[in-house]
C-alpha cells in the first residue's frame, strides 16, 4: 500500500495523552514526515517523544508542512468524546485548500461542518467508514487457532502498541499471524479494521467477531486483536466487554501504566490489577475460556529504576511475567505467545 507523504496535526497537544493517535502513527508510519503543532514548532520529534523513534521536524502551520512535501494531513489529537474544535476545522480547511487529503478519527463528521462541505471528497473519516452490522453468534469461540486480545487497567495503556509489536514479533519468528485493528489509530496504521466504539451497541461484538473469524479463516495461527478501554472503566467498559465476547480470545495480555493511579478522563482510582485480571478471566468463561499470560508494565516518563522495581513487585504478586514496553520486553512476549 503506497501512501502519500503525510503530516500529523496535534494542535498544541503533541506531548499530551489527547494526542495518542498521533503518538501511535508517528511510531509506526514512516510516510509521516512532519508534525504540525504551533506550541512545539521549531523542535524535533525525538526530543519531545523519544519512544516514537523518529527524528522529524515540528512546524507551526499546515502551509509549512505542505512546503516540506506533505500531501496528507492526519488529525492526531482530540478531546474526550472526539469532538471537532474550531482550531481543527481551520487546520483541515487550510490543508484541503492546498489540495491535501485529510484523515481523521473524530466522532464528529467533519464533512457536516459547513466550512468544510465543499472539501468532502478529500476527507477520510475513519470512525464513519461503513461496516456490516451483525449480531454476534459465538462463532469466534469455536476457533481452534490462537486469538490474543490485549486488555488493560485503563485507556491509553499500551494495548494497540502491544498487539502490533507481538504481531510483528511473531511474523519475524516465521509464524502466520494477523493484526485486527479496532480503533482509528490501528486502522490508519494497518489500513483496515473497524472503529468499534462507533458501532451501534447491539452489533459491536458481531463486528469484531467477523474481523477475527475472517483473519482466522485466512489461515492465521495467531490473531492479535487490538483492545480498547478497560473492563472496569465507568465510561468505556461497554466497548471492552464487546471485544472480549466478540473476539472470544483464548489468550490475554494485560497492559498497565505503572505511573497512573487515577483513570484517564475519569475521577476514580485505577482498580487493583489482580482483581481486574480475575474478572476478565471469569467473564471469558462462557465463551472461549481465556487466561492472562503476561502483563506489560508501561512506564510513561517515570523513573526507570522505580518502574523496574514496580514490575518486579507486580510479577511476584501476580505470579505472571511482567515485561517492560520495550523492544526486549515485546520480544519476550512474542517468544511466550509463540509457545502456544
Amino acid at each position: 500500500m503506497t501512501r502519500p507523504p503525510a503530516a500529523v496535526a496535534t494542535f498544541g497537544r503533541l506531548t499530551d495523552l489527547d494526542a495518542k493517535m498521533a503518538h501511535g502513527i508517528l511510531r509506526y508510519c514512516d510516510h509521516v514526515n512532519v508534525v504540525v503543532d504551533p506550541v512545539h514548532a521549531g523542535k524535533r520529534l525525538h526530543d519531545l517523544l523519544p519512544y516514537a523513534g523518529r527524528d522529524i521536524p515540528v512546524v507551526a502551520t499546515v502551509a509549512e508542512a505542505h512546503q516540506r512535501g506533505a500531501r496528507e494531513l492526519v488529525v492526531g489529537a482530540s478531546p474526550p468524546g472526539g469532538g471537532a474544535a474550531p482550531a481543527m476545522v481551520a487546520e483541515v480547511a487550510a490543508a484541503a485548500e492546498l489540495g491535501m487529503w485529510v484523515v481523521h478519527g473524530l466522532h464528529s463528521r467533519l464533512t457536516d461542518v459547513p466550512e468544510l462541505g465543499r472539501y468532502r471528497d478529500r476527507i477520510v473519516e475513519l470512525r464513519h467508514r461503513p461496516v456490516t452490522e451483525r449480531v454476534a453468534t459465538g462463532e469466534a469461540a469455536r476457533l481452534t487457532g490462537n486469538v490474543v486480545l490485549t486488555v488493560a487497567s485503563d485507556c491509553a495503556s499500551g494495548k494497540m502498541t502491544t498487539a502490533l509489536e507481538v504481531w510483528q514479533g511473531l511474523r519475524q519468528r516465521g509464524a502466520d499471524a494477523e493484526f485486527v485493528a479496532t480503533g482509528q489509530t490501528g486502522m490508519y496504521i494497518a489500513g483496515g479494521g473497524a472503529p468499534l466504539d462507533a458501532v451501534r451497541a447491539d452489533f459491536a461484538a458481531g463486528v469484531v467477531e467477523q474481523l477475527v473469524t475472517d483473519a482466522a479463516e485466512g489461515g492465521a495461527r495467531y490473531v492479535l486483536v487490538e483492545g480498547q478501554g478497560s473492563i472496569l472503566h465507568p465510561a468505556y467498559s461497554g466497548v471492552s466487554l464487546s471485544l472480549l465476547h466478540g473476539s472470544a480470545p483464548n489468550l490475554l495480555i494485560f497492559c498497565h501504566d505503572l505511573s497512573r493511579d487515577r483513570l484517564a478522563y475519569f475521577d476514580q482510582a485505577v482498580a487493583d490489577v489482580a482483581e481486574e485480571i480475575a474478572l476478565l478471566e471469569r467473564l471469558s468463561e462462557h465463551q472461549r475460556k481465556a487466561r492472562v499470560v503476561a502483563v506489560v508494565g508501561v512506564n510513561r516518563g517515570g523513573d526507570p529504576v522505580t518502574a523496574e522495581a514496580d514490575r518486579d513487585r507486580l510479577e511476584r504478586s501476580l505470579r505472571l511475567p511482567v515485561v517492560p514496553a520495550t523492544t526486549a520486553g515485546f520480544g519476550r512476549l512474542a517468544d511466550l505467545i509463540a509457545e502456544f
